[in-house]
């Protein structure tokens, strides 16, 4: 048996490449982010656009992702070191907050708190040092901050772990948990 596919008429403009994608709890919805900060959002059987939104004004970036967060029909986008988050209906910027993700952003099962790995690299000591961010996923507001070690600069940090520092491993603050 043949798949039979629809093909739209529609083309949704794009300035940039598609840097990441979301589709809504429902399957109805696709939500795009591309490669200059904006998000397009058309619903899977028209193709017709149903809103955009630009939140950022960089002219690009490598680092881009977006995160669903269904019960609150919200979603939230990382791109050029910010976090936006867009009503998943209108398109409407809820909030917007820094943000230096290095690594994938994880919400909380219960949809309350987004929490992603930050960097940032300390000139005095020539390394960078690495924590846990966690925020509020109604606010954008950081609840809390974990440092979870430093790596020296000058090291290859994707190979090397020896320079690595976790000593604020076992303090007090991160035995207590992310929200105590």
């Amino acid at each position: 048996d043949r798949a039979e596919y629809k093909v739209f008429d529609t083309v949704l403009e794009h300035s940039g490449p598609i840097m990441a994608y979301e589709i809504s709890a429902d399957g109805g919805r696709v939500v795009t982010l591309d490669g200059y900060g904006v998000l397009s959002c058309f619903p899977v059987d028209s193709g017709e656009p149903l809103w955009t939104c630009q939140v950022s004004n960089s002219m690009y970036t490598l680092n881009a992702e977006l995160l669903s967060c269904p019960g609150d029909n919200k979603l939230i986008a990382y791109f050029s070191n910010a976090l936006t988050a867009v009503d998943w209906d209108s398109g409407e910027v809820l909030w917007q907050q820094e943000a230096l993700a290095e690594n994938n952003l994880y919400l909380s099962p219960d949809e309350q708190h987004i929490a992603y790995m930050n960097y940032e690299l300390n000139d005095a000591f020539d390394a960078y040092e690495y924590d846990f961010v966690f925020l509020s996923a109604q606010t954008g507001q950081v609840e809390n901050v974990i440092r979870i070690g430093e790596a020296d600069n000058s090291s290859d940090l994707e190979n090397n772990f020896s320079n690595w520092n976790f000593s604020d491993m076992s303090s007090e603050k991160y035995r207590g948990g992310a929200f105590s």
